[in-house]
């Protein structure tokens, strides 16, 4: 008996193809939903603090001690005097005091004076009347 188009089922045909496509269908849908899925990948890093034009050339010229401080406690600037008193060294505030006042004031974002009370800076001689005031929240204002 030799085969031919005329001797083949129709109907057992179209019924075979049906099952092979819904099989090959559910395979890659399966493989499509069991492939791991890519999580959004969250970014903790701050975006890099940029202290605005001027205030280098601000700190340079006071006759005063100065320091802008970052949002992790970290100095930005300081004037020359704020490293002579021994205000901050590298680029850290070293005065226990101070860093305090300079979170309570980015914490309250109210002008704080400051009176020291410990011998924490020890080139601090004469008398002041030093201040905090907030700058930083979200960027310069």
């Amino acid at each position: 008996m030799r085969l031919s188009i005329g001797t083949v089922n129709t109907t057992a045909a179209v019924l075979v193809a049906l099952v092979a496509g819904l099989l090959a269908g559910a395979l890659i849908a399966w493989a499509v939903l069991r492939r791991p899925r890519t999580e959004e990948v969250l970014d903790f890093e701050d975006a890099p603090v940029v202290v605005p034009e001027g205030v280098s050339e601000v700190l340079a010229i006071l006759p005063s001690a100065a320091v802008v401080v970052g949002p992790h406690d970290e100095v930005l600037q300081a004037s020359p005097p704020a490293r002579t008193l021994g205000l901050v060294r590298g680029s850290r505030v070293v005065v226990p005091e101070l860093l305090d006042l300079v979170r309570t004031v980015r914490r309250e974002q109210q002008i704080r004076p400051w009176t020291s009370r410990s011998s924490g800076a020890p080139r601090w001689r004469r008398p002041t009347s030093p201040r905090a005031s907030p700058h930083w929240t979200r960027g310069w204002s």
